[in-house]
């Protein structure tokens, strides 16, 4: 009895072990950026560069499909935006959700996008929500990591990339890919 109950402890400490190791693979194991160059995921806290920090990068639940919803801080109130793109990036490819460079701010007129800036007493930030984003399925019982660019182009300034990970309950696929394995 005392083998059983042995083989029994070592039989879940393995398996507790190998989740573990799992969900380390999972969130350590580094995203590629559209280059193909890795992008550390050692955790999925806000980014920040001197003058940025992301806020949000997620989405909000509807009952047809999931708006996808950014915001990053300001932290120096003189900065004026020349603009904004939020990107998701694989390797070779990047999925655009949010482009102030296009005349509807994307340039699919399907995909509705809403920004601006919020000036609160203690908050200067940019936001923005892109809805009916028709390649993104939901998926309430699975998790899936993405990579979010966002570029932010200051007046007067070069651009500024921020690298922005996160796990959400979608899958976004690409359109030109699934088209090209037709």
């Amino acid at each position: 009895m005392k083998k059983k109950s042995l083989f029994l402890f070592f039989l879940v400490l393995l398996i507790s072990s190998c989740t573990s190791l799992k969900q380390t693979t999972f969130f350590k194991a580094p995203l590629l950026n559209e280059f193909g160059e890795k992008i550390p995921t050692n955790h999925f806290r806000p980014k920040s560069t001197e003058d940025f920090t992301i806020k949000i990068c997620g989405i909000i639940i509807k009952p047809d499909k999931p708006d996808f919803e950014f915001m990053f801080k300001i932290k120096n109130k003189d900065i004026k935006l020349e603009y904004v793109k939020v990107q998701s990036v694989v390797p070779n490819d990047v999925l655009t959700f949010i482009d102030e460079t296009q005349k509807n701010k994307h340039s699919n007129p399907n995909i509705k996008v809403t920004t601006k800036i919020i000036k609160e007493k203690n908050l200067y930030a940019w936001y923005g929500v892109a809805s009916n984003v028709s390649n993104v399925i939901y998926d309430s019982e699975a998790f899936h990591k993405y990579l979010f660019k966002f570029t932010i182009k200051p007046v007067g300034k070069p651009e500024v990339i921020i690298y922005q990970p996160c796990i959400l309950p979608v899958f976004i696929f690409n359109i030109k890919e699934s088209a090209k394995n037709k």
